[in-house]
Order: structure tokens, then C-alpha cells, then sequence
């Protein structure tokens, strides 16, 4: 097998996808600081590790909280993301 194709088959394993995230969120935690990925549904996620928030970020750049340690949250009002990084700070 060559080595780029030992390196796909590693990529798109399901197990090392798995550490990789866990480890990511784990440095983040770490840092306090953020990770912004785009989930199943298409929606660009903002979630800080640390403090167990997740938002959803519009194309304004404006956050909307969705879940607090995995709880789901409604009816909160977008805020910028200059205001969600200062309350992991906080």
C-alpha cells in the first residue's frame, strides 16, 4: 500500500476521527478557546470546549446559543462573537 493511501485509509478511519476531535477539544478546553466547524445539517458551529457552549453562527457573524453542557437552550438573543469570547474570559 502506498503511503498515501495508508494516509486516506488513517484520515477516514472512524476511531481516529474520534481522537482527533477528542483531543482538539481537549486543547481548547485547555486554552479557552474556541472551535468552529460546520455540523451534519450544514450550520457553522462555534463551540467552546471549556464551558460546554455551543452557537450557531449566522451569516451576519452573529451567535445564537443552542446548547450549555448539552442541555439545548431556545429563544436566547444572537449576540457577536466578540461578546461570546469574552464570556469564556469572564
Amino acid at each position: 500500500m502506498s503511503r498515501l493511501a495508508h494516509l486516506d485509509k488513517l484520515i477516514n478511519d472512524p476511531d481516529f476521527q474520534r481522537r482527533i476531535q477528542t483531543e482538539i477539544r481537549r486543547k481548547a478546553a485547555a486554552y479557552n478557546s474556541s472551535i468552529i466547524y460546520r455540523d451534519r445539517q450544514g450550520r457553522m458551529l462555534v463551540e467552546y470546549p471549556g464551558s460546554g457552549q455551543v452557537y450557531e453562527q449566522n451569516a451576519a457573524q452573529q451567535l445564537t446559543l443552542l446548547s450549555l453542557q448539552g442541555q439545548l437552550v431556545k429563544g436566547v438573543t444572537p449576540i457577536a462573537k466578540t461578546e461570546a469570547d469574552q464570556v469564556q474570559t469572564t
